[in-house]
């Protein structure tokens, strides 16, 4: 036999051992026979990791437009409206909100006593702040013109031509009751106000 064909040999059986002890060490405890108990359903939790993201891009609801920054806002700010398992647009902040004859104008009531996590009461002009910071120019919002964009004069306020919609398009008439003009009748305008840049 050579003396490569020794090596060879020699390193052939070191491999097999050190797999032997590997697998050997991966076996576990054979003796536990205790098996984990599930928590009742009341106290389970649900955790989907997000595979492959090292950070989110942005925690600004105006901002927001991937996955993961949408996922953790959704977490932490609401809106007016938001949909359900089935896709249905449900109240939100809003109890309620009726829509014009013609299409134009929605009225939403927002829910009594509703506070910030600080305690601090939640009006109808965070609601028109938000709507109207999302579309300011400063923002640069990838996504607040394509979702908020059927609100009146929302593509004059991105380009910088108006300084506000509040007082407008969009008003305050008291704390709980937001109305918004929009700037043409559509059936999807509700399930538009559920994207996070209309988020409080």
């Amino acid at each position: 036999m050579s003396t490569q064909q020794r090596v060879s040999m020699a390193g052939l059986a070191g491999l097999l051992s050190l797999l032997v002890i590997l697998l050997g060490a991966c076996g576990g405890n054979a003796g536990n026979t205790t098996a984990a108990r599930k928590a009742p359903p009341s106290q389970q939790v649900f955790v989907e990791p997000e595979r492959g993201i090292s950070d989110l891009s942005t925690f600004d609801p105006a901002q927001a437009f991937d996955v993961p920054s949408v996922t953790a806002i959704q977490m932490v700010f609401t809106g007016l409206v938001s949909l359900d398992k089935d896709l249905v647009v449900r109240p939100q902040l809003a109890s309620s909100w009726t829509v014009s004859p013609n299409g134009l104008t929605w009225t939403f009531h927002l829910k009594p006593n509703l506070k910030f996590s600080d305690g601090t009461p939640l009006t109808s002009m965070d609601v028109a702040y938000s709507l109207d910071r999302a579309l300011q120019p400063a923002q640069r919002s990838s996504t607040a013109l394509t979702y908020l964009g059927l609100i009146k004069d929302a593509d004059q306020l991105v380009k910088g031509q108006i300084r506000t919609i509040i007082g407008d398009s969009v008003l305050t008439p008291d704390p709980e009751t937001v109305v918004i003009r929009a700037r043409q009748k559509a059936t999807y305008f509700l399930d538009a106000l559920t994207y996070p840049c209309s988020y409080v």
